[in-house]
């Protein structure tokens, strides 16, 4: 084998070789796509993007709530205003039903998880019986 037989054979191996990796690279990395997006989308979801959402709940004695992340904007607040119009008291639960807060009518309330490891994805709000009330929200994204 001369010189430059033995130089087209390396240069052979070496695009072969190289072809192989592309390949392998290729076939580890394609079923890792979709969750790097669902990765990215979720993490673009968590950034303040200094959007403002006013809403105005009519709350009633039924449990109601507010679904921001499977419904538009489809993004959680980071920190949201909440305050009673009246005419009664309203309860309030951020992400969980079971952890109420009493707001009096002219009450404000502020939760406020910028820096957290959760948002405000979802809101619940009610009355006591035969009681209703309006309240104003300002969340911000």
């Amino acid at each position: 084998m001369t010189k430059k037989s033995a130089d087209y054979f390396d240069s052979i191996i070496n695009y072969m070789f190289q072809a192989i990796m592309v390949v392998a690279i290729l076939v580890i990395m394609i079923p890792r796509l979709p969750v790097t997006q669902a990765a990215q989308r979720y993490f673009a979801s968590q950034r303040y993007s200094g959007q403002i959402d006013p809403r105005t709940l009519d709350a009633t004695e039924e449990i109601q709530w507010i679904n921001l992340v499977d419904y538009p904007p489809y993004t959680p607040w980071i920190s949201a205003t909440f305050y009673n119009e009246g005419p009664d008291k309203v309860y309030i639960a951020v992400n969980r039903p079971d952890n109420w807060l009493g707001l009096d009518k002219r009450r404000s309330f502020i939760p406020n998880l910028a820096g957290g490891d959760t948002r405000i994805e979802i809101v619940y709000y009610k009355c006591e019986p035969g009681k209703t009330a309006e309240v104003t929200v300002e969340g911000k994204y």
